[in-house]
């Protein structure tokens, strides 16, 4: 076939292509518009003008004869991309009808994945055949320890599960944050999320533990820390709210537990942790926690009842990071990137003009109402709380006078005589938490010899500062 019969031939198929696109839909069999969109698409893409003026300078005699290696290059970019192009237009045809016919996961394809990781190793009574009824049919509806019931929305629901199947095929850990005034409702929010997300992971096998709050809800940050240290290394899933996360304040980024907290985040994402925070100001708490391990936020608010005179509470609205390069918003009826997110909120958290007036809307997943109903016994949370908030207080409290310190700074022996297990690893935290008090002791009378001065003054026996700095 000559170059001109070829090219006549090609520029018959490109004025079809354009007659074809110019032509109006005028179908009502939704398989047939379906059908007429992805021929668009591809069409598209052929009819495109960089398509047409690549092929067509292929023709021309005068560009044949100065043909370099570099035009060979710029072709074969070209028709990379077209290729990328076509490759995700069919990945995306496939996965519309993937879905379109009531799919949610391929559950063959995990079945298999299932197998080759041998995952039943790691969880013994996991019921693949309950996990996908769930998956595919969860459930909207729950009840809790009075007999109410709680009204969960689909879509939030689905987003859950969406997590939940990530942490158990993919390793990944779960941490969602709960943020608003305060009264908005975060705390009974976080009482259903913790509901939900148990009952899920009981009913499909995932977790054996006992529904008890005084394990799993706690006011600061040393309580988690507690919990989560006597965590063994196959006690997956375990469910943890921080109901006042100010502990993990930005301006308190020295303190020994936000240190701990933050570590045990980057490190411990093979037991699967599902870690809920709540507190009243997003903007407040540590930006690496917030752009860089969390997963879910959602914000609680309130609407005026003009009539009552009253606030509505329950509403919320909800963010996502998401893990992959994109998250469809229902709100905005869109997909938003990922890179959207974290910098629409990277914006945000850089001052506190922007973060305290209000979250990134242009990034805003949905928003939906919640029941004002508890997932749990309310009497005995507050009971639980009150009683964390004293056993908060009283650490708090207890502060080394600086004679208490004198006392240790003279006559404590080095820790190298203490009999910690360095293999150990609760011996390892006890014995970082000890030596970091130890050194700012040391620091408060080699650093600030008035100090020292005073206290030999008061109590005799001068000690040799260059001795003990050595």
């Amino acid at each position: 076939m000559s170059i001109t019969i070829l090219k006549q031939d090609t520029e018959k198929l490109f004025n079809d292509i354009d007659n074809i696109l110019k032509k109006s839909d005028n179908f009502d069999d939704e398989n047939i518009i379906a059908t007429r969109n992805n021929l668009d698409k591809v069409l598209k893409i052929f009819g495109a003008p960089e398509f047409k003026k690549n092929i067509n300078t292929l023709y021309n005699s005068g560009y044949l004869s100065s043909f370099s290696f570099e035009d060979v290059a710029d072709v074969e970019t070209f028709f990379e991309k077209s290729y990328t192009d076509l490759h995700t237009l069919r990945c995306e045809i496939e996965l519309n009808e993937f879905f379109a016919e009531g799919n949610k996961f391929d559950f063959k394809a995990l079945q298999k994945m299932w197998k080759e990781r041998r995952l039943k190793d790691k969880f013994p009574k996991f019921n693949f055949e309950e996990y996908q009824r769930l998956s595919t049919n969860p459930k909207i509806e729950l009840t809790n320890f009075k007999g109410e019931k709680i009204h969960f929305d689909a879509f939030v629901v689905n987003k859950i599960i969406l997590g939940i199947h990530q942490m158990l095929f993919s390793e990944m850990d779960l941490y969602m944050i709960n943020t608003g005034k305060e009264g908005a409702g975060k705390s009974c929010w976080s009482s259903q999320l913790l509901l939900y997300i148990y009952t899920f992971l009981k009913d499909v096998g995932l977790i054996e533990y006992a529904y008890d709050i005084k394990k799993m809800f706690f006011s600061s940050v040393d309580s988690v820390l507690d919990i989560q240290e006597a965590q063994g290394n196959k006690d997956y899933f375990r469910l943890v709210v921080l109901d006042e996360a100010y502990d993990l304040n930005r301006n308190n980024f020295r303190d020994n537990n936000t240190k701990v907290y933050k570590d045990d985040m980057r490190s411990a994402r093979k037991v699967l942790r599902i870690n809920i925070l709540n507190l009243p100001q997003l903007g407040e708490l540590d930006t690496s926690i917030t752009l860089t391990r969390t997963n879910f936020i959602f914000y609680c608010t309130m609407e005026n009842d003009i009539r009552t005179g009253t606030l509505k509470k329950g509403i919320v609205e909800m963010y996502v990071f998401p893990r992959g390069t994109n998250i469809y918003s229902d709100f905005h009826k869109k997909n938003i990137k990922d890179a959207q997110v974290t910098s629409a909120f990277s914006k945000m958290l850089e001052k506190k003009t922007d973060y305290y007036s209000g979250m990134p809307k242009d990034v805003m997943i949905r928003k939906f109402k919640f029941d004002n109903v508890w997932g749990f016994d309310k009497d005995e949370y507050d009971d639980h709380i009150k009683n964390e908030n004293k056993r908060k207080r009283v650490k708090e409290d207890m502060k080394l006078s600086l004679y208490q310190q004198y006392i240790m700074f003279k006559f404590m022996p080095e820790l190298k005589e203490f009999s910690f297990d360095m293999d150990n690893k609760k011996h390892m935290k006890m014995y970082k938490t000890f030596n970091s008090l130890m050194k700012k002791i040391q620091n408060n009378f080699t650093l600030k010899p008035e100090n020292l001065h005073k206290m030999e003054v008061l109590y005799g026996d001068k000690l040799d500062l260059a001795q003990i700095n050595q």
